[in-house]
Protein backbone atom coordinates (compact mmCIF):
# COMPACT_ATOMS: atom_id res chain seq x y z
CA UNK A 1 0.00 0.00 0.00
CA UNK A 2 1.28 2.98 -0.74
CA UNK A 3 0.96 6.10 1.80
CA UNK A 4 2.38 9.71 1.89
CA UNK A 5 4.24 10.42 4.62
CA UNK A 6 7.08 12.62 6.67
CA UNK A 7 10.55 10.51 7.84
CA UNK A 8 13.43 10.96 8.62
CA UNK A 9 16.13 12.41 6.05
CA UNK A 10 18.33 9.73 5.29
CA UNK A 11 22.03 9.71 6.36
CA UNK A 12 24.32 8.79 3.52
CA UNK A 13 26.36 5.56 4.02
CA UNK A 14 29.65 4.50 2.52
CA UNK A 15 29.99 5.00 -0.98
CA UNK A 16 26.55 7.37 -0.92
CA UNK A 17 25.59 10.69 -1.20
CA UNK A 18 22.54 12.18 -0.20
CA UNK A 19 20.37 14.21 -3.13
CA UNK A 20 17.73 17.29 -3.06
CA UNK A 21 15.24 15.23 -5.79
CA UNK A 22 14.06 17.85 -8.68
CA UNK A 23 12.82 14.86 -10.61
CA UNK A 24 11.95 11.32 -10.43
CA UNK A 25 11.14 9.24 -13.67
CA UNK A 26 8.41 6.89 -13.19
CA UNK A 27 8.92 3.56 -14.56
CA UNK A 28 7.44 0.59 -15.01
CA UNK A 29 9.81 -1.28 -12.87
CA UNK A 30 8.69 1.16 -10.24
CA UNK A 31 5.21 -0.84 -10.35
CA UNK A 32 6.85 -4.34 -10.48
CA UNK A 33 9.08 -2.88 -6.90
CA UNK A 34 5.88 -2.01 -4.96
CA UNK A 35 4.03 -5.02 -5.61
CA UNK A 36 6.85 -7.07 -4.80
CA UNK A 37 7.49 -8.08 -8.06
CA UNK A 38 11.04 -6.77 -8.85
CA UNK A 39 14.47 -7.97 -8.95
CA UNK A 40 15.20 -6.02 -5.75
CA UNK A 41 12.75 -6.47 -2.82
CA UNK A 42 14.04 -4.22 0.19
CA UNK A 43 12.49 -4.40 3.59
CA UNK A 44 8.83 -2.78 4.23
CA UNK A 45 8.64 0.33 4.67
CA UNK A 46 10.35 1.58 1.75
CA UNK A 47 10.52 4.42 -0.82
CA UNK A 48 10.15 3.42 -4.01
CA UNK A 49 11.71 5.41 -7.19
CA UNK A 50 15.03 4.07 -9.58
CA UNK A 51 15.86 7.70 -10.66
CA UNK A 52 16.15 10.82 -9.61
CA UNK A 53 17.94 14.14 -10.41
CA UNK A 54 18.99 16.45 -8.51
CA UNK A 55 21.78 18.23 -6.73
CA UNK A 56 24.29 16.43 -3.87
CA UNK A 57 23.72 17.70 -0.57
CA UNK A 58 25.70 15.39 1.77
CA UNK A 59 28.41 12.66 1.45
CA UNK A 60 29.10 9.41 2.88
CA UNK A 61 32.76 8.10 3.42
CA UNK A 62 34.38 7.28 0.71
CA UNK A 63 34.34 3.25 0.24
CA UNK A 64 36.38 2.14 -2.22
CA UNK A 65 39.29 3.39 -4.94
CA UNK A 66 38.93 3.54 -8.34
CA UNK A 67 35.18 5.31 -7.92
CA UNK A 68 34.72 8.88 -9.34
CA UNK A 69 34.18 10.81 -6.62
CA UNK A 70 31.08 13.68 -6.15
CA UNK A 71 31.48 17.16 -4.90
CA UNK A 72 28.17 19.02 -2.71
CA UNK A 73 26.40 20.68 -4.69
CA UNK A 74 27.10 18.92 -7.80
CA UNK A 75 24.32 18.11 -9.95
CA UNK A 76 23.75 14.46 -11.11
CA UNK A 77 21.54 11.98 -12.52
CA UNK A 78 21.15 8.43 -10.98
CA UNK A 79 20.15 5.43 -9.57
CA UNK A 80 18.95 5.62 -5.59
CA UNK A 81 19.86 3.09 -2.83
CA UNK A 82 17.10 1.71 -2.29
CA UNK A 83 15.24 1.18 0.67
CA UNK A 84 15.67 5.61 0.58
CA UNK A 85 14.57 5.80 -3.34
CA UNK A 86 13.45 8.82 -5.28
CA UNK A 87 9.57 9.34 -4.40
CA UNK A 88 10.74 11.71 -2.10
CA UNK A 89 12.56 15.19 -1.50
CA UNK A 90 15.53 13.54 -0.68
CA UNK A 91 17.11 10.82 -1.90
CA UNK A 92 20.26 8.17 -1.19
CA UNK A 93 22.46 7.87 -4.48
CA UNK A 94 25.49 5.00 -5.02
CA UNK A 95 28.19 7.00 -5.68
CA UNK A 96 29.75 4.82 -8.09
CA UNK A 97 26.32 4.96 -9.94
CA UNK A 98 25.34 8.44 -10.10
CA UNK A 99 26.80 10.46 -13.22
CA UNK A 100 27.29 14.52 -13.28
CA UNK A 101 25.03 16.43 -15.19
CA UNK A 102 25.22 19.71 -17.28
CA UNK A 103 23.22 22.91 -15.33
CA UNK A 104 21.86 23.56 -18.59
CA UNK A 105 20.70 19.49 -19.32
CA UNK A 106 16.50 20.24 -17.13
CA UNK A 107 16.26 17.71 -14.23
CA UNK A 108 13.09 16.35 -15.55
CA UNK A 109 14.77 15.39 -19.18
CA UNK A 110 17.56 13.80 -17.31
CA UNK A 111 15.46 11.51 -15.00
CA UNK A 112 13.14 10.83 -17.50
CA UNK A 113 15.78 9.28 -19.47
CA UNK A 114 17.99 7.79 -17.34
CA UNK A 115 16.74 4.26 -16.90
CA UNK A 116 15.32 3.99 -20.92
CA UNK A 117 18.25 5.53 -22.72
CA UNK A 118 20.43 3.52 -20.59
CA UNK A 119 18.58 0.48 -21.46
CA UNK A 120 17.82 1.30 -24.79
CA UNK A 121 21.92 1.59 -25.51
CA UNK A 122 22.84 -1.35 -23.81
CA UNK A 123 20.32 -3.27 -25.69
CA UNK A 124 21.49 -1.31 -29.17
CA UNK A 125 25.28 -1.18 -28.73
CA UNK A 126 26.25 -4.06 -25.77
CA UNK A 127 24.01 -6.67 -26.39
CA UNK A 128 23.65 -6.35 -30.22
CA UNK A 129 25.65 -3.87 -32.43
CA UNK A 130 23.13 -1.85 -34.43
CA UNK A 131 24.32 -0.44 -37.97
CA UNK A 132 22.98 1.90 -40.58
CA UNK A 133 20.44 0.14 -42.24
CA UNK A 134 19.59 -2.53 -39.90
CA UNK A 135 16.17 -3.40 -39.60
CA UNK A 136 15.12 -3.04 -35.83
CA UNK A 137 11.53 -4.41 -34.21
CA UNK A 138 10.44 -2.33 -31.22
CA UNK A 139 7.18 -3.09 -29.27
CA UNK A 140 5.30 -1.03 -27.01
CA UNK A 141 7.47 2.12 -29.18
CA UNK A 142 5.32 4.64 -27.49
CA UNK A 143 6.16 3.87 -23.63
CA UNK A 144 9.07 5.43 -22.18
CA UNK A 145 11.17 2.45 -22.74
CA UNK A 146 9.97 2.11 -26.86
CA UNK A 147 10.63 5.67 -27.17
CA UNK A 148 14.36 5.50 -26.20
CA UNK A 149 14.61 2.25 -28.31
CA UNK A 150 13.03 4.11 -31.18
CA UNK A 151 15.22 7.08 -30.95
CA UNK A 152 18.48 5.18 -30.72
CA UNK A 153 18.01 2.71 -33.58
CA UNK A 154 16.50 6.11 -35.48
CA UNK A 155 20.08 7.92 -34.94
CA UNK A 156 22.26 5.07 -35.59
CA UNK A 157 20.62 4.83 -39.09
CA UNK A 158 18.28 1.83 -39.03
CA UNK A 159 15.35 1.20 -40.01
CA UNK A 160 12.42 0.97 -37.34
CA UNK A 161 9.34 -1.36 -37.52
CA UNK A 162 7.39 -0.12 -34.39
CA UNK A 163 4.52 -1.84 -32.84
CA UNK A 164 1.97 0.41 -30.16
CA UNK A 165 -1.47 -0.07 -28.77
CA UNK A 166 -3.81 2.17 -30.65
CA UNK A 167 -4.19 4.88 -33.01
CA UNK A 168 -2.65 7.91 -31.02
CA UNK A 169 0.31 5.56 -29.75
CA UNK A 170 1.08 4.67 -33.10
CA UNK A 171 1.04 7.77 -34.41
CA UNK A 172 3.29 8.45 -32.03
CA UNK A 173 5.63 6.01 -33.15
CA UNK A 174 5.91 7.43 -36.11
CA UNK A 175 6.57 11.17 -35.17
CA UNK A 176 9.75 9.35 -32.99
CA UNK A 177 11.29 8.26 -36.53
CA UNK A 178 9.33 4.98 -36.86
CA UNK A 179 9.45 4.06 -40.87
CA UNK A 180 6.44 1.87 -40.07
CA UNK A 181 4.19 1.58 -36.71
CA UNK A 182 1.55 -1.69 -36.54
CA UNK A 183 -1.45 -0.66 -34.07
CA UNK A 184 -1.37 -4.42 -32.06
CA UNK A 185 -5.09 -3.03 -30.59
CA UNK A 186 -6.55 -2.87 -34.62
CA UNK A 187 -4.37 -6.32 -35.30
CA UNK A 188 -5.92 -8.47 -32.44
CA UNK A 189 -9.47 -7.66 -33.83
CA UNK A 190 -8.96 -7.79 -37.52
CA UNK A 191 -10.30 -11.40 -38.02
CA UNK A 192 -10.56 -12.96 -34.20
CA UNK A 193 -7.55 -14.68 -34.71
CA UNK A 194 -4.85 -11.42 -33.02
CA UNK A 195 -1.46 -12.83 -33.18
CA UNK A 196 -1.62 -14.95 -36.44
CA UNK A 197 -2.45 -11.47 -38.13
CA UNK A 198 0.27 -9.36 -36.25
CA UNK A 199 2.78 -11.91 -37.51
CA UNK A 200 1.54 -11.59 -40.85
CA UNK A 201 1.97 -7.63 -40.62
CA UNK A 202 5.23 -7.82 -39.23
CA UNK A 203 6.06 -9.81 -41.77
CA UNK A 204 5.18 -8.10 -44.18
CA UNK A 205 7.24 -4.91 -42.80
CA UNK A 206 10.14 -6.64 -42.39
CA UNK A 207 10.18 -8.03 -45.13
CA UNK A 208 12.28 -11.11 -46.46
CA UNK A 209 15.28 -11.43 -44.44
CA UNK A 210 13.36 -10.31 -41.30
CA UNK A 211 14.50 -8.25 -38.26
CA UNK A 212 18.66 -8.13 -37.39
CA UNK A 213 17.06 -7.06 -33.69
CA UNK A 214 13.93 -7.58 -31.85
CA UNK A 215 13.39 -5.09 -28.73
CA UNK A 216 11.00 -6.83 -26.78
CA UNK A 217 10.14 -4.60 -23.52
CA UNK A 218 6.12 -6.06 -23.74
CA UNK A 219 6.21 -10.16 -23.70
CA UNK A 220 3.15 -12.35 -24.07
CA UNK A 221 2.56 -12.80 -27.22
CA UNK A 222 4.18 -10.00 -28.67
CA UNK A 223 7.25 -12.80 -27.56
CA UNK A 224 6.35 -15.38 -30.13
CA UNK A 225 5.46 -12.74 -32.60
CA UNK A 226 8.86 -11.80 -32.38
CA UNK A 227 10.28 -15.32 -33.28
CA UNK A 228 8.78 -15.38 -36.42
CA UNK A 229 9.80 -12.32 -37.73
CA UNK A 230 13.77 -12.32 -36.47
CA UNK A 231 16.22 -12.85 -38.80
CA UNK A 232 18.68 -15.43 -39.60
CA UNK A 233 21.44 -15.36 -36.92
CA UNK A 234 19.13 -12.66 -35.62
CA UNK A 235 18.55 -11.44 -31.90
CA UNK A 236 15.63 -10.74 -30.30
CA UNK A 237 16.54 -8.77 -26.29
CA UNK A 238 14.12 -9.42 -23.53
CA UNK A 239 13.93 -5.94 -21.85
CA UNK A 240 10.67 -6.96 -19.47
CA UNK A 241 7.03 -8.32 -19.73
CA UNK A 242 4.84 -5.10 -19.49
CA UNK A 243 2.05 -7.47 -20.36
CA UNK A 244 2.76 -9.29 -17.47
CA UNK A 245 3.18 -12.66 -19.12
CA UNK A 246 7.11 -13.79 -19.50
CA UNK A 247 6.45 -16.15 -22.70
CA UNK A 248 8.84 -19.16 -22.69
CA UNK A 249 11.26 -19.95 -25.04
CA UNK A 250 11.28 -22.39 -27.51
CA UNK A 251 14.57 -23.97 -28.26
CA UNK A 252 13.63 -26.31 -30.85
CA UNK A 253 12.83 -23.19 -32.62
CA UNK A 254 16.18 -21.08 -31.88
CA UNK A 255 18.12 -23.60 -33.10
CA UNK A 256 16.34 -24.26 -36.64
CA UNK A 257 16.16 -20.58 -37.31
CA UNK A 258 19.95 -20.08 -35.69
CA UNK A 259 18.68 -16.93 -33.69
CA UNK A 260 19.40 -16.03 -30.03
CA UNK A 261 17.32 -14.42 -27.46
CA UNK A 262 19.11 -12.18 -24.97
CA UNK A 263 17.93 -11.00 -21.77
CA UNK A 264 18.67 -7.44 -20.30
CA UNK A 265 18.53 -6.46 -16.67
CA UNK A 266 20.02 -2.78 -17.12
CA UNK A 267 20.90 -2.88 -12.93
CA UNK A 268 23.19 -6.10 -13.60
CA UNK A 269 25.25 -3.69 -15.77
CA UNK A 270 24.95 -0.65 -13.19
CA UNK A 271 26.52 -3.41 -10.78
CA UNK A 272 29.11 -4.96 -12.43
CA UNK A 273 30.10 -2.44 -15.27
CA UNK A 274 29.79 1.33 -14.27
CA UNK A 275 32.19 1.65 -16.55
CA UNK A 276 30.02 0.78 -19.36
CA UNK A 277 26.75 2.60 -17.26
CA UNK A 278 29.32 6.62 -17.46
CA UNK A 279 30.02 5.44 -21.24
CA UNK A 280 26.45 5.25 -22.03
CA UNK A 281 25.08 8.30 -19.99
CA UNK A 282 28.08 10.17 -21.68
CA UNK A 283 26.36 9.64 -25.37
CA UNK A 284 22.87 10.03 -23.79
CA UNK A 285 23.82 13.66 -22.80
CA UNK A 286 25.49 14.10 -26.07
CA UNK A 287 22.24 13.36 -28.12
CA UNK A 288 20.32 15.92 -25.75
CA UNK A 289 22.86 18.12 -26.83
CA UNK A 290 22.31 17.51 -31.15
CA UNK A 291 18.66 17.20 -31.02
CA UNK A 292 18.51 13.56 -31.00
CA UNK A 293 16.57 13.19 -27.61
CA UNK A 294 12.92 14.24 -27.96
CA UNK A 295 10.47 15.45 -24.96
CA UNK A 296 8.52 12.10 -24.46
CA UNK A 297 7.41 13.54 -20.75
CA UNK A 298 3.58 13.22 -21.32
CA UNK A 299 2.88 13.53 -17.14
CA UNK A 300 4.23 15.56 -14.43
CA UNK A 301 3.23 15.66 -10.55
CA UNK A 302 3.70 16.30 -7.33
CA UNK A 303 4.31 13.54 -4.94
CA UNK A 304 0.52 12.86 -3.96
CA UNK A 305 0.00 12.04 -7.35
CA UNK A 306 2.50 9.06 -7.56
CA UNK A 307 -0.64 6.51 -7.04
CA UNK A 308 -2.64 7.89 -9.89
CA UNK A 309 0.34 7.94 -12.00
CA UNK A 310 1.12 4.37 -11.37
CA UNK A 311 -2.35 3.30 -12.04
CA UNK A 312 -2.49 5.14 -15.79
CA UNK A 313 1.22 3.04 -16.19
CA UNK A 314 -0.38 0.12 -15.59
CA UNK A 315 -3.15 0.81 -17.85
CA UNK A 316 -1.22 1.94 -20.18
CA UNK A 317 -2.83 5.56 -20.51
CA UNK A 318 0.57 7.18 -20.17
CA UNK A 319 2.39 7.74 -23.66
CA UNK A 320 6.11 8.36 -23.18
CA UNK A 321 7.30 9.19 -19.58
CA UNK A 322 5.70 10.45 -15.96
CA UNK A 323 7.94 12.33 -13.71
CA UNK A 324 7.17 13.42 -10.05
CA UNK A 325 8.88 17.16 -9.11
CA UNK A 326 8.75 16.41 -4.70
CA UNK A 327 9.61 20.41 -4.86
CA UNK A 328 5.59 21.47 -6.07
Amino acid sequence: MLQLDEVEVPEPGPGQALVEVEAAGINFADVLLCRGGYQERPPHPFTPGLEVAGRVLALGPRDRAGVPQLEVGERVVAATALPAGGFAQRALVPVAQAHPIPDELPADVAAATHVTYQTAWFALHRLTDVAPDDTVVVHGAAGGLGTACVRLAVTAGARVIATAHGDAKTARARALGADIALDTAALATTDGDGPDALVEALRDAVGPDGARIVLDPVGGELFEASTRCVAFEGTIVVLGAASGTYAPARTNHLLVKNYAVSGLHWGAYRARRPDLCRRAQAEIVELWRTGGLVDDISRRGPLADLPALLDDLIDRRIVGKAVLEPRR
